[in-house]
C-alpha cells in the first residue's frame, strides 16, 4: 500500500507532461521524496533517528512490531502540514506508527487526529482507522500534494 502511494507521486506529475520539470520543481519533488522515503523506512528499517527525541519513547518502542499491521489510505501535505490516514489491526499498532513518526528528525509535532474501531464487511474483519497530522520542518512551504487510495 505504501509503495503505491510513492510510485503514485513520483509517477503522477510526469505522467501526460510534455515539459521537463524546471530546477525549483525538481527541488521540491526532491524535498517531498524525502519525507515519504523517511515514511516508508519507517514501515520497512525504522525512522531516521533524532537522538534528542529518541530518550522520551526507548522504552516504549517495540522491537517485535510487526508493520504489515499498518496501512496508509491517504497522505496529504501542504508546505510543512502533513495528514496521513490509514488503519491498523490493533490501536498499539497505531501507537506504534505514532512513536516512530515522533522521533523521526524528519517530522514534529506529531499528533492523531482521529481513530475509530470499524468493520470491513468485504473481509469480515475489524480494524482502527486513524488519521495523523505532523509537520515537516524540512519541506518546502510551497509543496502540496493529495494521494488517495
Amino acid at each position: 500500500m505504501l509503495r503505491l502511494l510513492a510510485i503514485v507521486l513520483l509517477a503522477g506529475p510526469a505522467v501526460g507532461s510534455a515539459a521537463a520539470d524546471t530546477p525549483a520543481q525538481s527541488a521540491r519533488s526532491k524535498k517531498t521524496r524525502g519525507e515519504l522515503d523517511e515514511i516508508h523506512r519507517i514501515f520497512k528499517t525504522g525512522p531516521t533517528v533524532d537522538a534528542a527525541k529518541q530518550a522520551k519513547y526507548r522504552k516504549k518502542l517495540d522491537a517485535s512490531w510487526d508493520s504489515t499491521r499498518v496501512w496508509l489510505t491517504t497522505y496529504q501535505q501542504r508546505g510543512a502540514s502533513i495528514t496521513i490516514r490509514g488503519g491498523a489491526a490493533e490501536t498499539n499498532d497505531v501507537t506504534q506508527l505514532l512513536m516512530r513518526l515522533a522521533i523521526s528528525k524528519y517530522f514534529s509535532d506529531v499528533t492523531i487526529t482521529e481513530t475509530e474501531r470499524k468493520h470491513d464487511r468485504a473481509t469480515n474483519v475489524d480494524y482502527y482507522a486513524f488519521a495523523v497530522t505532523m509537520k515537516a520542518p524540512l519541506a518546502d512551504p510551497k509543496t502540496k500534494i493529495g494521494i488517495k487510495e
